[in-house]
């Protein structure tokens, strides 16, 4: 398991459920923090397979946010 965000490079949760995971074969490939996952509505995590066959998170990006009204 990842011990940071693939994103932002932060510790990730200490409960899993806040975290958000991405697994292939069984194995984490990418994980995300709260932070970086908070009010967000569409995300993009782009994955690349390397020569050995096994995926690591290219990219992330936060595509949509959650409209809330201002000041809330």
């Amino acid at each position: 398991m990842f011990p940071t965000c693939n994103n932002c490079g932060a510790p990730l949760s200490a409960t899993p459920a806040e975290n958000l995971f991405v697994e292939h074969g069984g194995k984490v490939v990418t994980a995300l923090c709260p932070a970086c996952t908070t009010g967000t509505k569409l995300i993009k995590i782009v994955l690349k397979r390397n020569d050995d066959g096994v995926f690591a998170c290219e990219q992330y990006a936060a595509l949509e946010m959650i409209n809330k009204a201002f000041g809330k």
